[in-house]
This record gives structure tokens, C-alpha cells and sequence, in this order.
């Protein structure tokens, strides 16, 4: 289970859209086409180019995590 009891492979299932059409109209030709990575997707993504990279990822519910074990830094 990856989040709140949702398996990965019905996560997989989601498609990433433009949530701001009027501000990126450009974007909108892209949306559907590309799934929601998993963190791990990214990471690989990021040591594969051969240039400095850094991820900076956003935990939003701190008490979700707390609950399952994991501790992060303030």
C-alpha cells in the first residue's frame, strides 16, 4: 500500500493533467499522456542525467507518516 490503503497499481492508473489551463494552455496538449511517478521513478530519473540534480520533496500529512513509522527533520 502506498497511500492511505490505495495499491500502487491503482495509483498507477492515474494520468498527470495541467491543473492551471488558463495560466499554461500550452501544457493542456500533454495532459493524460504521462502517469504520476513514484518517488522512486524520480530518483532514478534524476541520477540517470549526466548534470547536478537535486529533489526536494513535499511530505504534506506529517501524522500519516508518523503513523507508519517514518521520522523526518523539521
Amino acid at each position: 500500500m502506498v497511500h492511505q490503503g490505495i495499491p500502487l497499481a491503482e495509483l498507477k492508473r492515474l494520468r498527470a493533467v495541467e491543473r492551471l489551463p488558463a495560466v499554461r494552455p500550452g501544457t493542456t496538449a500533454y495532459d493524460g499522456l504521462f502517469e504520476v511517478p513514484t518517488l522512486q521513478e524520480v530518483v532514478d530519473l534524476v541520477k540517470s542525467e549526466s548534470r547536478r540534480s537535486g529533489i526536494y520533496p513535499e511530505t504534506r500529512h506529517r501524522p500519516i507518516f508518523s503513523r507508519s513509522g517514518y521520522t523526518s527533520a523539521r
